[in-house]
């Protein structure tokens, strides 16, 4: 209330707020829902020579007929759309890790709709290009198969049920955003591959629908019968375009195999084990190095060697059997027999000129563990 005294006359204006909801009303980090009619009233209370007079209210147009029945109307607007949203990074804060030739790896983003207004948003996912920097990594391959969906069956993971677009946010309210790509069966060991997430506004009004393009109406003039849309977003992309973007990315974990093969000569036919030539007669010690510098376990790990033609392999050189297998690290030395398709199940065996080692035995379960090198021996001599 404000008084104003002037003379012998009181003037006394008293202005009231009344909001009529055209929707449920709620509260909102962006404030007043859109569409809901703001009416407002002002009413002046005066005196004539010390007697009080009726009060008179305000109309747009302007009212000078006294007394609460006047008829005059309320001062109406509606509320306009700030369109605002953010998008960031949920649950595994960084890249996550895959491994080469999985499908379907998941990042995921959280979309919130911060303005006033339900909203539908158009997704995009892309790979970001080579020596682009995400969160320290920089990109080194791109992910196949980039895809983007909304969790919209609400099960917190990725499902076939999922839209390809986020359908009918209200404000306030959050959705998950998920990338998903296949890691290729070419991808090393800390590999990275960034991608990068754009959504983009839409109008709302049609459930299973992506509706139009949301267009912002700044450069108009403001009606007070009529929601305007005011995009008010600030995030990675350009400051009110109404489009978002987020990064995040792949980190490859994988095996690191390096593979050696070495000879030596132990004796030959003349000079036996005094510095031995490699003649024929002689015998050759083979020296089979598998070193794992990645970043988990390699599995199935199996070895397969073609001798040539002028080699015949010796066997029973290693106490009875024919080789020789450590795993390192503390492991046993074990042995194991060639035998034909390796019908004894011990993991060496030997068809023609090609000896195989396998996981059913060899490489025990067949694991070679990081850092932890598997060493294979074997004996020739030299036709």
């Amino acid at each position: 209330m404000i008084e104003v005294k002037r003379g012998a006359r009181q003037f006394v204006w008293v202005i009231t707020t009344a909001v009529t909801l055209l929707f449920a009303q709620h509260t909102l980090a962006a404030g007043t829902l859109a569409g809901v009619t703001v009416a407002n009233q002002a009413q002046v209370d005066y005196e004539v020579a010390a007697v009080a007079q009726e009060l008179i209210l305000s109309d747009p147009l302007g009212n000078s007929i006294p007394g609460a029945g006047s008829g005059a109307d309320t001062t109406d607007f509606l509320v306009d759309n700030r369109v605002d949203f953010t998008i960031v990074e949920f649950g595994l804060i960084g890249a996550t890790s895959v491994f080469p030739g999985q499908d379907d790896a998941v990042t995921t983003f959280q979309l919130t709709n911060t303005g006033n207004e339900t909203q539908d948003y158009a997704l995009a996912a892309a790979n970001l290009g080579i020596g682009v920097i995400v969160n320290g990594n920089t990109d080194t391959v791109d992910m196949g198969g980039v895809e983007v969906y909304s969790d919209t069956d609400g099960s917190l993971d990725f499902s076939v049920a999922d839209l390809t677009f986020v359908d009918e946010l209200d404000p306030d309210l959050s959705i998950l955003i998920f990338i998903v790509a296949d890691a290729g069966l070419a991808l090393l060991d800390l590999d990275v591959a960034n991608v990068e997430l754009t959504a983009t506004t839409h109008d709302s009004g049609t459930i299973g629908t992506l509706d139009a393009l949301t267009t912002d109406d700044s450069a108009i003039p403001d009606s007070t019968t009529t929601v305007e849309v005011v995009f008010a977003d600030d995030g990675l992309g350009a400051v009110g375009d109404g489009i978002e973007t987020q990064r995040d990315g792949y980190i490859v974990s994988s095996a690191a195999l390096t593979i050696t093969k070495t000879s030596a000569v132990l004796s030959d036919p003349f000079n036996l084990a005094v510095n031995p030539k490699a003649i024929p007669g002689a015998v050759v010690e083979y020296t089979i190095t598998v070193q794992n510098n990645g970043a988990v376990d390699a599995d199935q790990v199996a070895i397969t060697d073609v001798l040539d033609a002028s080699l015949t392999i010796l066997l029973g050189q290693y106490a009875g059997e024919d080789v020789e297998i450590d795993l390192g690290g503390g492991t046993t030395v074990t042995t194991c027999t060639l035998d034909a398709a390796d019908a004894d199940g011990d993991g060496c065996g030997i068809a023609g000129a090609t000896l195989t080692i396998d996981p059913v035995g060899g490489l025990t379960v067949g694991i070679l563990a990081t850092n932890n090198p598997g060493v294979i021996k074997f004996q020739a001599t030299i036709n």
